[in-house]
């Protein structure tokens, strides 16, 4: 009788304690634990602007600086271009492997990367804009110092992506999360492209010919710098205003009708403004409202595609739940075929400009290099982008699957939360 009581009044004081569990459990709830804060989600979105300063620099000014400055040969700058984007994508998934299997410290599994590289980063881009006092070898100086500057580049941007899967378990706040990111990206492209383009302009314009009158030397250089102007002016205004300002109305978009839906129409937008622009003279109005309407889809263009991979991550990890700690792999392969595509755009670009006949460091060029330019800003653009909306077509997750994932996900995370609070449970009471 002793041994029976004894056994009663043990197995009574361990039913006593699920209640207590239970009351602990109810204090903190989920939509609390998993909420961002608005400073979480600027602090994260920050981080995303040197990527895109130095980015759009180097996209837009690169090639007028190995032409003009460095005075280099097409062919040489064209193989840096297309050299260094290159590297720059294999180095991708190199990174994103080795990430993936990083061990965790007391800063986390991201933030030694992001740490280590960043002096390393600043330093070789200082480089790449610095003309090497020796001529017969600066072609080596750009390809070397452009190679490490993207492999210090991905080994900051391929954990800072990545990030996204760690800051929330929620759908919803990791969209808007990358919804801050974007804003700040894409006025970091804006502040890249004016700073430089600052510099740039600053350069000395194109010498009068001793044999033309001043008269028309004047006018042809007014007009230059009236051109230069005008275009700097209204693409500033397509990615600083329409391009932010419409993220935002974009976020809402993809909430309301599915991001499949969206990135249709986003991208399918900026069409028939491509169109536009190479079948009308030359006007500072229609300048300003097609750039306007055409930053509709830059926003678009920059939100969608990065709302959309944490989508992929979770449906990988449904399909395999017993696979973790490779979403760094899925942010880097990404990063990779963006990468891949603009190196070959810019050594595409530029042999295409070689072969037009363009002639370095030249006012005046052959009305095939302006033809070539018009085919490469429109016609190129316009297929590629109904080529991707055709790739689109086939991607499996619309908005029913994701919200199907989303809550086997949760499930999957409520039942470790719960198998963990009663194995802690019963450890304290044994």
């Amino acid at each position: 009788m002793a041994r029976g009581e004894g056994a009663e009044q043990y197995a009574a004081s361990l039913l006593s304690v699920k209640p207590i569990n239970t009351e602990i459990k109810t204090v903190k709830p989920k939509d609390r634990r998993n909420r961002l804060s608005v400073c979480s989600k600027l602090c994260y979105a920050i981080g995303g602007a040197p990527y895109q300063i130095t980015g759009s620099a180097l996209g837009f000014f690169l090639q007028i600086y190995l032409l003009d400055v460095a005075q280099l040969d097409p062919f040489y700058a064209s193989i840096i271009l297309f050299v260094g984007r290159a590297w720059d994508a294999i180095t991708d998934p190199t990174v994103g492997f080795l990430v993936s299997r990083s061990r965790w410290t007391r800063i986390g599994r991201m933030m030694p990367w992001i740490l280590v590289s960043t002096p390393f980063a600043v330093l070789t881009y200082f480089l790449i804009w610095y003309v090497p006092p020796f001529e017969q070898r600066n072609v080596i100086w750009y390809l070397v110092f452009y190679c490490l500057f993207q492999s210090m580049q991905t080994c900051f941007h391929v954990p800072y992506s990545a990030l996204t899967m760690f800051i929330s378990s929620e759908q919803k706040e990791r969209d808007s999360a990358t919804a801050y990111r974007m804003m700040v990206e894409v006025l970091g492209t804006v502040l890249g492209t004016a700073i430089q383009g600052q510099i740039v302009g600053g350069a000395p314009h194109c010498q009068t010919k001793p044999d033309v009158p001043s008269s028309i030397n004047s006018s042809i250089n007014s007009t230059s710098s009236v051109s230069l102007k005008e275009t700097k002016q209204a693409y500033l205004i397509a990615s600083g205003l329409s391009g932010t300002l419409t993220i935002p109305w974009w976020q809402w978009v993809l909430t309301r009708f599915g991001k499949k839906t969206a990135s249709y129409f986003g991208i399918s937008w900026a069409i028939p403004f491509m169109i536009l622009i190479v079948s009308i003279e030359s006007n500072l109005i229609i300048s300003y409202l097609v750039s306007v309407a055409a930053g509709v889809s830059v926003g678009a263009a920059f939100l969608l595609p990065w709302s959309m991979l944490p989508d992929v991550v979770d449906d990988f990890k449904v399909k395999n739940p017993k696979i973790h700690g490779h979403e760094a792999l899925f942010y880097s392969f990404y990063v990779f075929f963006i990468k891949f595509a603009s190196g070959i755009s810019l050594g595409i670009s530029t042999l295409s400009l070689k072969f037009a006949g363009y002639v370095t460091g030249e006012c005046s060029q052959p009305k095939a290099v302006s033809l070539t330019l018009k085919v490469l800003v429109s016609p190129v653009p316009v297929c590629l982008i109904i080529v991707g909306l055709l790739i689109l077509k086939t991607y499996p997750i619309d908005e029913e699957k994701r919200q199907d994932n989303q809550k086997l996900l949760q499930e999957i995370l409520d039942s470790e939360t719960d198998s963990e609070s009663e194995t802690s449970a019963l450890g304290s009471n044994v």
